[in-house]
């Protein structure tokens, strides 16, 4: 499903970060699940995985996603 929310950017706080999830509360949508999260360097640290609401969203960390997908 396309909302238009293609190539927008949130903020957020990193609440939470266990081995196999980071909690944020960067906001979520659809269409925006996949994306990036990087930190105030510019290093990605995770990816949009799911979310709840605006407040209570999910990153897989990028070293997880890493060993999932491919060598980074």
């Amino acid at each position: 499903m396309r909302l238009g929310y293609e190539g927008t950017v949130s903020a957020g706080l990193v609440s939470r970060v266990l081995r196999n999830e980071i909690q944020t509360d960067a906001a979520g949508h659809p269409g925006g699940s996949g994306g990036p999260a990087v930190d105030r360097y510019g290093n990605v640290i995770g990816v949009l995985v799911s979310g709840e609401a605006e407040n209570l969203n999910f990153l897989a960390p990028i070293s997880l996603m890493c060993k999932r997908i491919r060598r980074c």
